[in-house]
């Protein structure tokens, strides 16, 4: 198991697919990479414009540019590109509920993705 947290956001498209592809090359099949990541699918205006402004917001208060996020079917094709042979992503509430942890409101834009080579 690879726990790559806190990293894909910050980095481009490349450097996942990197990452995604050296896991799998390196550590061969039943490995498992959990990473998680910046899930821009918003339904709402309002996380829509959440989804706009995180970027800069990031950049002002952190000096930590958002440089990658994409919805879980993206993903999803790009880590079945780079070798997982299956995929699972959960946001902040479905990982909680699996928990059974109560009265956590999670940050919708968060998502832990699964990847098995």
């Amino acid at each position: 198991v690879v726990v790559w947290e806190g990293v894909s956001m910050y980095v481009p498209e490349e450097v996942v697919r990197s990452t995604f592809q050296t896991v799998a090359e390196y550590f061969g099949s039943d490995s498992i990479l959990v990473a998680d990541y910046w899930k821009k699918d918003a339904k709402s205006i309002i996380e829509q414009q959440i989804d706009k402004v995180m970027p800069a917001l990031m950049q002002v208060f952190f000096n930590e540019p958002f440089l990658f996020g994409c919805d879980k079917e993206r993903l999803q094709q790009i880590a079945i590109d780079c070798g997982a042979s299956s995929f699972k992503s959960l946001n902040a509430g479905e990982i909680a509920s699996e928990l059974k942890i109560e009265g956590y409101e999670p940050f919708k834009s968060s998502a832990l993705a699964i990847l098995k080579n």
